[in-house]
């Protein structure tokens, strides 16, 4: 009856060691890695959470790398509608001069150079302004210049950037020296009014971008910090629990090797 009681609990102190033995290797790995939830078994929940967080932010990624693309076109979009603007400024100006009494016909001819050369220089930009293959100052009609998904769950949830025909400046029928300054002037300022529109469409396009880049960025930031909390490894608090469970494993060791002996003693005096 005694070798009895020592065998159930030799293997009592041995299940306890195992079972412990296995928590103190969970520990070590939990440290290793710097997760603490490295699959379903560890804790289902979390695990299959964080899978969902992980992957949101994956989509979220792609999108703010496609709000960036859009935000380049937009600074090229920018650059190119502002050499309109400047150039029919400049325009609207040389009119005023062409026209003003004291101008000789020698001053006159050398503004209507400069007009021309400047038409010649607004016609080149809208014709040529592209970017990746997409002409960037033209009536989009029922279509985008630039379509950005942004949401990862829903492909149809998009900001567009389209422009009509009222923000492409057309300097084709403009002309200096017509003999009417009024109509002249007008025409001059119509095409004007449209590469303001232009301008002011891409800078908020671009403040669009930027809000909708910083919001993502922030979705992502708080996405990963629940993450981190769900499966990231607190070590200190891993290496407290690994030392503790080294202890008990040291200790059942020298348990059982002290219930061997016992026991082999105690057969050796019952002589069995």
């Amino acid at each position: 009856m005694l070798t009895g009681a020592l065998s159930l609990g030799y293997a009592n102190i041995a299940l306890f060691y195992k079972k412990n033995d296995n928590l103190y290797a969970d520990n070590l790995m939990h440290i290793g890695s710097g997760k603490k939830v490295n699959s379903p078994q560890d804790n289902i929940p979390d695990y299959f959470y964080a899978k969902k967080i992980n992957s949101e932010n994956r989509g979220y990624s792609h999108i703010r790398q496609e709000l960036g693309e859009a935000s380049i076109l937009m600074q090229v979009a920018s650059e190119a509608g502002e050499t309109v603007f400047n150039a029919l400024d400049r325009m609207r100006v040389l009119v005023k001069m062409y026209y003003d009494p004291n101008s000789d016909s020698d001053e006159q001819n050398a503004i209507k150079a400069e007009f021309d050369s400047l038409k010649g220089q607004v016609d080149f930009t809208v014709a040529n302004a592209a970017y990746d293959g997409r002409k960037l100052i033209e009536d989009n009609g029922s279509g985008a210049l630039d379509s950005v998904n942004i949401d990862p769950y829903d492909i149809n949830v998009k900001y567009d950037i389209s422009f009509t025909g009222d923000d492409v400046a057309d300097v084709s029928t403009l002309t200096l020296g017509s003999g009417n300054k009024e109509d002249d002037s007008n025409a001059v300022q119509a095409e004007l009014n449209k590469a303001g529109s232009y301008l002011a469409k891409v800078s908020a396009y671009s403040q669009g971008l930027r809000s909708q880049s910083n919001i993502i960025s922030k979705k992502m930031t708080v996405n990963s910090s629940v993450e981190e909390r769900l499966v990231e490894t607190d070590t200190g608090a891993e290496i407290a629990k690994a030392v503790d469970r080294d202890i008990r494993s040291q200790s059942s060791l020298a348990m059982m090797a002290q219930a061997n002996v016992m026991r082999g003693s105690i057969m050796r005096l019952f002589g069995m």
